[in-house]
């Protein structure tokens, strides 16, 4: 005995408009995954750009690094002592705040009669920042390392203030050409992605 096909079974499969409708459906359901698809990827885009790491030449001494961020040059020189005056003829800042930390980058080119010293730049610049932030000092590592190809004195230290707390710092010193160059890298005491983000400012430091 022949089995009756199921109503409307064949009709509906070989309707035009119903199968028009189904496509026109699936398009806009297409369409609407392509708009959604394209807004994560631009929206990844834009979360990717703004870590992005770029290699930045500062000043007009040789100097580059690599940063996650953009630095401002700002103007210092009014604010050396007339005794530092007499030293440096020439003051490049390049600086960097955002979050509670600063980053900034010194190149200072000093007389030809002035012998420079490691040390004593390091312990200045400690003094200084003690001085204006009235802050405690602790746990000071001192390390001489190559950087690429160079010859730096790397500086660690905890600093305690009122006003911001604890800070870590990381500083890197180098000499040439009558020219010193200071990496400064202060951010809060215990911000994992900070001191990676200071380290690898550090060791991405080149001057041709």
């Amino acid at each position: 005995m022949q089995r009756e096909p199921k109503k409307n079974s064949l009709s509906i499969s070989s309707n035009p408009s119903y199968l028009l409708k189904k496509l026109k459906m699936k398009k806009q359901y297409s369409n609407l995954f392509i708009t959604a698809a394209i807004a994560v990827l631009f929206s990844c885009k834009n979360s990717a750009s703004e870590a992005e790491w770029k290699k930045l030449q500062l000043g007009s001494k040789g100097i580059t690094v690599e940063a996650p961020f953009s630095y401002q040059e700002k103007n210092m020189e009014a604010q050396l002592t007339p005794s530092v005056r007499q030293k440096v003829k020439t003051l490049e800042t390049f600086v960097n705040e955002e979050k509670g930390n600063y980053y900034a980058v010194n190149i200072a080119e000093y007389a030809q009669d002035v012998t420079f010293s490691s040390e004593a730049a390091i312990n200045g610049a400690l003094t200084e920042m003690k001085m204006r932030a009235g802050a405690e000092l602790s746990n000071r590592k001192d390390e001489t390392k190559q950087i690429n190809g160079n010859e730096a004195a790397l500086t660690q230290a905890n600093f305690s203030d009122k006003k911001n707390g604890k800070m870590e710092l990381q500083m890197a010193i180098l000499n040439k050409r009558n020219c010193m160059f200071q990496v400064i890298c202060l951010y809060k005491d215990g911000d994992a992605k900070a001191n990676e983000v200071a380290t690898r400012i550090i060791e991405s430091i080149n001057i041709n």
